[in-house]
């Protein structure tokens, strides 16, 4: 062997060197970046299970809200539904307070025309009154409508 090839030879030994020590720190490199990707890994799942957990919690509330959404509405609505009967029965009351005021008032004309018949001995001047308080009466009677019906 001349001292050319040695010297090849001793280049390719220290290339060959170089090289394994280069590729033990590219195996070491990766190794490092492996196990940070299996620390990344766990926290990435730890993270994960706590906003499965999370969202689980939210749906829980989520859903008691609605039910105790759906018992005020009921309980509203209910309120409401017993307001409106009992509003109705007052108009009903009313009604029929009105319907009876209306005949008491027609059979107290109906005396009082007689009484003055009676009094006055005149039947045209009774009937005269009569009409006027009959009118009267009347015009109570539709202004207690419309006020009624608004």
């Amino acid at each position: 062997m001349d001292n050319h090839q040695a010297k090849i030879m001793s280049t390719q030994e220290e290339m060959k060197a170089g090289l394994d020590i280069h590729q033990k720190k590219m195996e070491a490199a990766i190794h490092s970046i492996w196990s940070e990707l299996e620390v990344v890994k766990h926290q990435l799942e730890d993270v994960l299970s706590c906003v499965n957990q999370k969202m689980q919690d939210l749906n829980k509330e989520l859903t008691e809200n609605t039910e105790e959404m759906q018992v005020d509405l009921w309980t509203v609505k209910t309120s409401f539904d017993t307001w409106t009967r009992s509003l109705q029965g007052d108009i009903t009351y009313t009604k029929k307070d009105f319907h009876k005021d209306t005949e008491n008032t027609r059979n107290n004309l109906h005396k009082e025309h007689e009484a003055l018949e009676d009094h006055f001995g005149d039947q045209h001047f009774a009937a005269a009154y009569c009409s006027w308080l009959k009118a009267r009466t009347q015009s109570v009677g539709i202004l207690a409508r419309i006020c009624h019906s608004h």
